[in-house]
């Protein structure tokens, strides 16, 4: 008790101003009854289960509230080891309950949170748990071993004490936990055992009295309903002037603070939702001179929703209307742009494909008209790759990773992903094709621009291209042709063992006759210049 008298005058301290409403809550969980100066022989608690229905009118941080609960108990256990009895007999009934009761209420509110503290005085019917174990020993010898008649539909006075938490999921619906403890006033009654010393004389007969109450952790759900403010009577008078606001609702991760742009925002108020817009790149959207209602904010991201929030018609005669939401996605986020080589712009309308290598899934995205932007939410922990797809276009292939990476310090991945227009006749060079040394066999470890290429014509089924190998100037003319000419088949061979047709390629060796420079006396980087593999569309 000296608990909740403490947990009461924190409430009544620290909750000085609260929102008024009615809340109504259905709930059910697990009884554990117990009656008192029980003997060792006779087992508790008695499990069981409580039903019940809780009204609670609320002014400020205090109310009114009733309680109606049913409680049923399971019949009590008689510990018969160790009589060494002939014969042993017993019997017991379940224990059944109604409270009905009515008191103070307080809650203390913190955003979705609502803690309850409920005090309840009222009237209790208590039936059964009657117990009864009788023995015949050696003799023979009759021996009531313990009897209690239980309670025979009797009433009590009876004082209940109970503590929740309601979490709102929306502004009137709530899920709710708690605990409580009922004790029932003037609940004693008379039972007997006997006490064996030593058969057959010594024998107390001892009579004695119990009392019952019970605890227990209770789950359910409550709604609450918010009072209609009445329209006062007054003269008929010309109309007055409407006031019309903007409200400003900016949007943050919760994680980082970071403003979050391209949230989708909704505006609703008694008639449902009457706006919705997107918040820019400083988080923040502007639904523009709004009429002087009560409204609730909400927002959602990636299929997330962030937290809502409500504009009173009250706040139309103050400053500035603002409203903060906060979003929570575990995730990172991948900004992307897609950036045509040849020309530094960006590129619209690129298919997208993220694939999470440590998680083996697949997602897809297309890249805006005008910004070449595309967005993906990233795991944590993985690596993954990035490639593009757009009809006639040649696109790299982008590594990325988020091992590493700390969640709360960091929302953003950037990343440019360089796509490249194949025109017919124009050659494009490969990167990073790799052979040993006056070798044609490609190295394990070539270029992800041969992986690209594969995409590239998986993806365009009915372009034909050339593959052509280039080397530097050192060396004999003849030399040079045939291991450029050995080199490009090698290309090609591999091609083919990924599935790509031979009809569609044509490997060409030009030696040393192409260099992309005319230099004579070359340093080693014009050599590694000349040194080359490309892809031309025929």
């Amino acid at each position: 008790m000296k608990r909740l008298l403490i947990l009461l005058f924190f409430i009544a301290t620290t909750a000085s101003a609260q929102h008024k409403f009615t809340q109504f809550s259905l709930r059910g969980g697990l009884d554990l009854g117990h009656k008192y100066n029980m003997p060792p022989t006779v087992k508790m608690p008695l499990a069981g289960f409580n039903a019940g229905f809780s009204a609670d009118k609320y002014w400020s941080f205090w109310g009114i509230g009733i309680d109606v609960d049913v409680y049923t108990n399971k019949a009590a256990r008689y510990d018969s080891s160790g009589l060494n009895a002939n014969s042993y007999t017993f019997s017991a009934t379940k224990m059944q309950r109604y409270f009905a009761g009515i008191g103070p209420s307080f809650k203390l509110q913190a955003g979705k949170l609502v803690a309850e503290l409920n005090l309840r005085g009222g009237i209790s019917y208590a039936d059964g748990s009657a117990i009864k174990a009788d023995a015949v020993f050696a003799g023979p010898l009759n021996m009531s071993m313990f009897n209690h008649a239980g309670y025979n539909k009797k009433h009590y006075g009876a004082a209940k004490a109970k503590a929740s938490v309601n979490y709102y999921f929306t502004p009137k619906w709530a899920v709710q936990a708690g605990a409580y403890y009922l004790y029932h006033i003037n609940s004693e009654a008379p039972y007997s055992y006997s006490e064996i010393i030593a058969l057959p004389n010594n024998v107390n007969y001892v009579k004695d009295i119990t009392s019952v109450s019970s605890y227990g952790v209770f789950a359910g759900v409550s709604y609450r309903i918010f009072p209609v403010k009445k329209k006062k009577q007054t003269q008929t008078l010309p109309p007055a002037a409407v006031l019309l606001k903007d409200i400003q609702v900016y949007v943050k991760d919760e994680l980082t603070g970071q403003p979050l742009p391209d949230v989708t925002v909704a505006l609703f108020n008694a008639a449902g939702k009457i706006a919705e817009a997107a918040t820019d790149k400083n988080g923040k959207v502007v639904f523009p001179q709004t009429t002087q209602l009560d409204y609730t904010v909400k927002a959602s991201l990636n299929d997330i929703a962030a937290t809502y929030g409500t504009v009173d018609k009250e706040q139309y005669t103050a400053g500035d209307i603002v409203v903060t939401l906060t979003h929570n996605d575990p995730r990172f986020t991948l900004v992307g742009k897609a950036v045509n080589k040849t020309s530094g712009e960006a590129e619209g309308d690129v298919n997208v494909t993220l694939t999470n290598e440590t998680k083996s899934s697949v997602r897809q995205a297309s890249s805006k008209a005008g910004s070449g932007e595309f967005r993906f939410q990233l795991e944590g922990g993985s690596e993954f790759n990035v490639a593009g797809k757009k009809k006639n276009y040649l696109s790299n292939i982008e590594k990325i990773s988020t091992k590493g990476l700390n969640r709360s310090q960091a929302l953003y991945v950037q990343l440019e992903l360089g796509v490249e227009e194949a025109v017919e006749g124009k050659e494009i060079r490969l990167e990073k094709i790799y052979y040993d040394l006056d070798r044609s066999d490609l190295r394990p470890d070539a270029s992800s621009d041969l992986k690209k290429l594969i995409l590239f014509l998986r993806d365009n089924p009915t372009l034909r291209i050339e593959l052509s190998a280039h080397t530097d100037a050192r060396g004999s003319d003849a030399h040079n042709l045939r291991l450029s000419q050995a080199r490009a088949q090698s290309v090609v061979d591999y091609l083919v063992r990924n599935g790509i047709s031979k009809d569609r390629m044509v490997a060409k060796g030009y030696g040393e006759m192409k260099p992309v420079n005319a230099c004579t006396d070359c340093t080693e980087a014009a050599h590694q210049q000349n040194r080359r593999t490309e892809i031309k569309v025929l």
